[in-house]
C-alpha cells in the first residue's frame, strides 16, 4: 500500500498515477487519475481501484498489448518502461506518455503514470507540416529561378567570348560582374536545393570503396583559383598512402570538402593560410582544414551547423547564404562519417571530417 504522506504528494501531481499488482489489479490511484477517469466517457469503473488495468488497456488503448508487455517486462527488472501512445476520447484522439517501474519495497507492485502530451504532439505535427511546406516552397522557387538563370549565364558567356582575353573594354568588365554574380546565385540555389532534398529525405547517397587522392586533388585544384584571388596559401600534409581508400559517396564527399575549403578561404584574411591535413585514425580517415581567419564568434559555437545562420556576418562583404555547413553535416552523417570543429574568435578555425576506410 501507499503511505498516507506519500498519497498527499501523489495527489498534488498533474500526472495520472496508479499502483497495480502483478495480475493487473489497481490498488491505488491519485486524484488526477481519478478525475480523468470520471471525466472521460465513464471509464472510471474500468480504471478505478479494484479494476484490472490490463483489461482496461486492451479496451481503451489502440496499442494495449504493447503497453501490457512493456509493464510486465518492467516488473521483472529495475528498468523504467516508457511509451507514447494514442487513446480515443469521446471527442478526439489524445496522446499520452506512459511510464512504469517496479515499486521498490512493495512486493511486485508497479507504479504507472500517464501524462497528457496531446498539445506537444499537435505542435510537432504542425512543425513537421510547416517544415515540409517550407522545403516544397524552396524547391519550387529554386527550380523556377534556375531556368532563367541558366539562360542569363549562357548568353553572358557567349558574349564574353567576343572579347580578347586581355580586353580592358568597360563593357567586358560589366559583363564579368554579371557572370560572377550569376555564378554566385547559381551556387546559392544549388545549396538550397541540396538542403531541401536532405530535409525531405529524397537525397540518396551511394557509398562505395573509392580512392581518396583523386577527390582531394580535384578539390584543391578547384579551390586554388579562389585562394589566388585572396592571396591565400594552401598547404597540404598527407601522411597516408597514395592508394588510400575510403567508404563514401565520391560526389557528396567532394562536396563536403569543397564547402570546408571554400569557407576557409572566404573567411580568411588576405594573405592568410589554409592547412589541409589527412591521416589514418583507426578505421577512419581524418581530414582537417585549418585557416588563419576570423574564427567563430564567442557564444555562437552552438549555431555553426544551423541552416541560414551566418553567425552575425549577414551584412559583411563575404557572400553566402549560410547553408553550406548544414548541408555538410547532413552529408557526413548520411555517409556514416562525422564533422566537428575547433575555433577561437580572431584566431582561425579548424574543421575535421572523419570518414570510414573499411
Amino acid at each position: 500500500m501507499v503511505a498516507v504522506n506519500h498519497k498527499k504528494i501523489l495527489d498534488a501531481l498533474p500526472e495520472h498515477v496508479a499502483v497495480i499488482r502483478p495480475d493487473g489489479e489497481i490498488s491505488y490511484v491519485n486524484q488526477s487519475w481519478s478525475t480523468f477517469s470520471s471525466e472521460n466517457g465513464g471509464v472510471e469503473a474500468r480504471t478505478g481501484v479494484g479494476a484490472n488495468y490490463y483489461k482496461a488497456c486492451e479496451q481503451e488503448a489502440k496499442e494495449g498489448r504493447k503497453i501490457i508487455a512493456g509493464i510486465q517486462s518492467a516488473a521483472q527488472s529495475s528498468k523504467i518502461f516508457s511509451y507514447e501512445y494514442p487513446c480515443d476520447s469521446p471527442t478526439e484522439i489524445r496522446w499520452f506518455n506512459l511510464n512504469a517501474k517496479l515499486l521498490n519495497g512493495v512486493g511486485n507492485d508497479i507504479i504507472v503514470s500517464h501524462i497528457d502530451i496531446t498539445q506537444r504532439k499537435l505542435l510537432e505535427q504542425n512543425l513537421e507540416q510547416a517544415n515540409r511546406l517550407k522545403s516544397e516552397f524552396l524547391s519550387m522557387m529554386s527550380h523556377e529561378l534556375l531556368t532563367p538563370l541558366n539562360s542569363i549565364l549562357g548568353f553572358s558567356q557567349l558574349l564574353d567570348r567576343n572579347f580578347p582575353p586581355d580586353s580592358a573594354d568597360p563593357s567586358r568588365k560589366s559583363l564579368q560582374v554579371i557572370l560572377s554574380s550569376g555564378q554566385y546565385l547559381f551556387e546559392m540555389i544549388n545549396d538550397l536545393l541540396d538542403l531541401t532534398k536532405i530535409e525531405s529525405n529524397i537525397m540518396r547517397v551511394k557509398i562505395d570503396l573509392i580512392e581518396f587522392y583523386p577527390i582531394i586533388d580535384a578539390v584543391l585544384e578547384m579551390m586554388q583559383v579562389e585562394a589566388d584571388k585572396k592571396n591565400v596559401s594552401i598547404i597540404t600534409n598527407f601522411s597516408i598512402p597514395h592508394n588510400q581508400m575510403i567508404l563514401a559517396d565520391g560526389l557528396r564527399y567532394k562536396q563536403a570538402l569543397i564547402n570546408l575549403l571554400s569557407n576557409a578561404i572566404k573567411y580568411n584574411i588576405r594573405g592568410g593560410r589554409v592547412d589541409v591535413e589527412a591521416k589514418q585514425t583507426g578505421s577512419t580517415l581524418l581530414v582537417s582544414v585549418k585557416d588563419t581567419g576570423i574564427g567563430i564568434p564567442f557564444g555562437k559555437e552552438g549555431e555553426v551547423f544551423e541552416p541560414f545562420n551566418r553567425l552575425g556576418r549577414e551584412n559583411s562583404e563575404i557572400k553566402g547564404v549560410g547553408v553550406g555547413l548544414s548541408v555538410t553535416l547532413r552529408l557526413m552523417i548520411a555517409m556514416n562519417g562525422s564533422i566537428r570543429f575547433e575555433s577561437s574568435e580572431g584566431d582561425g578555425t579548424t574543421f575535421f571530417l572523419s570518414i570510414p576506410t573499411c
